[in-house]
């Protein structure tokens, strides 16, 4: 009878984390939804029109009404979101406006943010990577030493670090890194179509920020 019951112990246990994770999901999808939305309906309650921002004041009526069709921002508002949005569903981001003005073909919008998505992926995969074990390490060793100077080091430390914003972390580690020591530079600016790992000392700032404020 034991052997029989345990895996269904084990389901049932299972079975709510698994409505957890789809629950998260779920309300993640419907988040994005909603603030795309919200984003499009503000866009486009403001006055004037994309077309009419990107190519300026002198801009002709004519190359204002042709930027329009080739943004289809003269089809119905409807029409427009619901595009746009079978459009993200399949990966199709659409054209970037300040391109299309400046007289290319095409500008994709994925071929503009791609480089800075990648980096963002790789800068957090190692912030990820160094987070798991450092966090795992600090909470051993806080419950080794439980209710002695070093818990409540690790606990005082977690906790201001915690407390600190993301810039002002930032800031006090360029301050001593860069001002003090220079040690490391302040900014990490990677020359595009590389690869951030091939630049290891312009991530030890921007991970250790990261690290600490999580």
């Amino acid at each position: 009878m034991t052997t029989v019951a345990e895996p269904r112990r084990e389901t049932r246990e299972a079975s709510p984390v698994l409505a957890f994770l789809g629950r998260r999901l779920l309300g993640a999808f419907v988040a994005l939804i909603v603030s795309s939305l919200l984003i499009f309906i503000g866009t486009s309650v403001l006055p004037g029109d994309a077309a009419s921002v990107v190519l300026g004041r002198g801009a002709t009526p004519q190359a204002v009404h042709a930027l329009d069709q080739r943004l289809h921002l003269d089809r119905p508002l409807v029409t427009q979101y619901t595009s746009w949005l079978g459009g993200f569903v399949h990966g199709d981001l659409g054209d970037s406006s300040v391109g299309l003005a400046q007289g290319q073909k095409h500008a994709p919008v994925w071929d503009l943010i791609s480089g800075p998505v990648k980096n963002t992926l790789i800068l957090a995969l190692v912030t990820a990577l160094l987070m798991v074990p450092l966090s795992l390490g600090l909470g051993a060793l806080a419950a080794v030493y439980a209710g002695r100077a070093v818990d409540h080091a690790v606990s005082i430390a977690s906790l201001a670090a915690i407390a600190l914003p993301e810039f002002v972390i930032g800031s006090l580690l360029v301050g001593v890194f860069f001002v003090w020591l220079d040690l490391l530079p302040p900014v990490a600016l990677i020359p595009p179509g590389d690869n951030p790992l091939s630049h290891p000392t312009k991530l030890v700032l921007p991970v250790a920020t990261l690290l600490l404020a999580s």
